[in-house]
């Protein structure tokens, strides 16, 4: 037999490479035909699965037709064009209304919206003094000129904010009893009418007692969470085993004034407004606390 010379190999060799190459084209070229033929296939089968389709892009033509803009569908997606990365959308939700606190139809006597003017707050003095500062400025109203250090200094103190003042006025926020914290309605209550300001206060009001209030041009001190923002009740007890209802950030604000949606509040030298919604899930936090004017 004859031997393959080297030179033969390589012929041969060569020939096996350009073997492979043109297989290799070829099953490129088939890919690529595959993959048009699903592009083109794509929508229509979309369509006929049901799936919402997204709006089309504008045409624009001499007509008087309103411009509409491009939007790109979200419901189709495409295997080959995937995003590297898409932040999640941000869904602010008001928090529920507490089921003690949802409206009641409103009666026919209490109109659909009133305000107050002439409520004049002014800041605080010491970090923990809005309880002292809010009564001062509602007794102003009502004619009453009270002194804010010396409302402070006839505050009773005890570990219990039913009963008294809990901690320092220059004490730091966002603490719970027995650390500084502030005062309730009922010693606030107490000390205006020793001042000479009819006052009432309690727990459980409904949003009618307060419109009733406003409608009649009486503000209302309503106990709050700082900012009249939603809060949690944490349960608390005592040194004598008394139990009461406290809330980091407990504020008091005035309520001046509300329409069917909207809250108008005075807080410490700031005039706001809340959403129906946020004020009564704020002010459920420390279970409907106020103090109203009169006996």
């Amino acid at each position: 037999m004859n031997e393959i010379k080297s030179w033969q190999w390589l012929i041969i060799a060569a020939s096996l490479l350009m073997t492979t190459v043109c297989i290799v084209i070829a099953a490129w070229l088939t890919i690529q035909n595959i993959d048009k033929s699903l592009a083109q296939q794509n929508q229509p089968v979309v369509q006929a699965a049901g799936l919402p389709e997204g709006p089309s892009a504008p045409v624009v033509n001499p007509t008087k037709t309103p411009f509409l803009p491009f939007r790109f569908p979200t419901s189709i997606s495409i295997p080959w064009l995937q995003p590297t990365s898409e932040p999640e959308p941000v869904t602010v939700v008001e928090p529920p209304l507490p089921p003690q606190t949802v409206p009641v139809p409103i009666p026919d006597s209490l109109p659909e919206s009133y305000y107050i003017d002439g409520v004049v707050s002014y800041p605080q003095w010491f970090t923990l003094d809005c309880e002292a500062r809010t009564a001062v400025d509602w007794a102003a109203f009502f004619g009453v000129s009270i002194d804010e250090n010396e409302f402070l200094g006839r505050m009773p103190n005890s570990d219990n904010p039913d009963l008294g003042f809990v901690g320092r006025y220059d004490g730091m926020q966002g603490q719970l009893p027995p650390n500084s914290y502030g005062v309730h309605a009922d010693p606030v209550a107490n000390l205006l009418n020793q001042f000479g300001v009819t006052a009432r206060s309690g727990k459980g009001f409904s949003w009618d007692d307060i419109r009733f209030e406003i409608a009649s041009g009486r503000p209302v001190i309503a106990w709050v969470i700082y900012n009249t923002v939603p809060g949690t009740p944490i349960p608390y007890q005592d040194s004598l085993g008394n139990i009461t209802t406290v809330a980091y950030y407990e504020h008091s604000v005035i309520v001046t004034g509300y329409t069917p949606d909207i809250v108008y509040l005075s807080d410490n030298g700031r005039y706001y407004t809340r959403t129906l919604q946020v004020f009564l899930a704020s002010w459920s936090a420390l279970g409907n606390m106020a103090i109203l004017a009169g006996n």
